[in-house]
């Protein structure tokens, strides 16, 4: 009679692990791991359950940095706004040289030279969040996602929508955006604003089609050229983040084009931060920004003539912007403090460990 192999033992142990008898599918890992000692689903299976039942209380949460909050990253603020539910001590680490149990790493720039970091952590039983930033190209190695507890990442992606130990987060504001207290409609000076580099993607187009919108404010930064980039005095250097801030406090719409090729830019978070009405696009059959906000009140479009006629239709009825609007910052401050309730919930949930009995 053949012995089984491998990918059979995988199997039962697999099944006894849905039906609850974890202990027997600790043992049924051992086995496949012993017939065949790389397959690497089992090598997984095998350390996250063994983890899991396992697991101490999660207590003395532990926030490890693997990049500079003080650096050149745009995001600090609003990771920490993020995990502010959760009560963590700081570790600036930045070097993959600390290994702690119930920690929340964040990361970014993650390609498979990193895994072996991960994979220890799983290998010594400690279980992890990881807070990935910044893969706006879908380029970033994500192998370590099968080695976290939970994961947090902005940019949506159709690849991990269905796994919900994974949440796609907005990207929020850049650091030290702020805007002290939020003008009423009609004390804003512009019925639209935007600042940035027009020379991406559909943003020509953006500015053409709003350019015959009356009291419309367009700085266009000349991102390519370093000089115009260091010398705050030049004509098209970007705005500083403070005078930035400022702008979009006094827009009423506040058109947002994609960047190279993801919709997505800070510049969302930051139209409503301000109180503004976001408007934003949608690609044929994919409406990115309901995928990673859920249903919102910001206006989204196909092309920057149907933004414009939106504008100008709705600029007739007073009333109506005005309601548009606070709808709009509404929304924003809510969807903002449910986050954070939803991390901190997501997070402890994941760090839980399953009864140890057989059942």
């Amino acid at each position: 009679m053949a012995l089984p192999d491998a990918n059979q033992l995988l199997s039962q142990a697999f099944r006894l692990e849905q039906l609850g008898c974890f202990a027997g599918a600790l043992e049924g890992y051992r086995k496949a791991l012993e017939t065949h000692p790389k397959p690497a689903v089992a090598v997984i299976k095998y350390f996250r359950l063994l983890r899991e039942v396992g697991a101490s209380p999660a207590n003395d949460l532990k926030l490890v940095w693997q990049l500079d909050p003080g650096g050149n990253y745009w995001e600090t603020d609003w990771v920490r706004y993020l995990l502010s539910g959760l009560n963590c001590t700081e570790i600036i680490d930045c070097r993959y040289s600390e290994f702690h149990n119930n920690a929340i790493i964040v990361d970014c720039g993650i390609d498979s030279s990193r895994s072996g970091y991960y994979f220890e952590l799983l290998k010594r039983g400690f279980r992890f969040a990881l807070v990935h930033l910044s893969d706006e190209h879908y380029t970033d190695d994500c192998t370590a996602y099968s080695f976290a507890n939970f994961v947090i990442r902005n940019y949506w992606s159709r690849a991990h929508a269905p796994d919900r130990n994974i949440l796609s987060v907005p990207l929020g504001v850049m650091n030290g955006f702020r805007v002290s207290g939020l003008r009423t409609t009609s004390d804003r000076r512009y019925i639209w604003a935007f600042a940035g580099n027009i020379g991406k993607s559909s943003r020509l187009e953006m500015a053409k089609a709003l350019s015959s919108v009356s009291d419309g404010f367009l700085h266009h930064t000349d991102a390519v050229n370093p000089a115009a980039a260091r010398d705050h005095t030049h004509p098209n250097a970007p705005l500083a983040i403070a005078d930035y801030a400022d702008v979009m406090s006094n827009a009423v719409f506040a058109p947002c084009p994609g960047g190279w090729e993801n919709l997505d830019s800070f510049r969302v978070c930051e139209a409503l931060e301000a109180g503004c009405i976001p408007i934003v696009e949608k690609r044929p059959g994919f409406d990115y920004f309901r995928h990673i906000f859920g249903e919102h009140p910001m206006m989204t479009v196909e092309s920057w003539t149907e933004a414009r006629e939106l504008i100008n239709r709705l600029r007739e009825n007073e009333t109506a912007l005005n309601a548009r609007r606070l709808v709009c910052a509404n929304w924003w401050k809510s969807h903002k403090a449910d986050l954070v309730i939803r991390i901190r919930e997501a997070v402890l949930q994941s760090f839980r460990s399953l009864p140890e009995s057989d059942g």
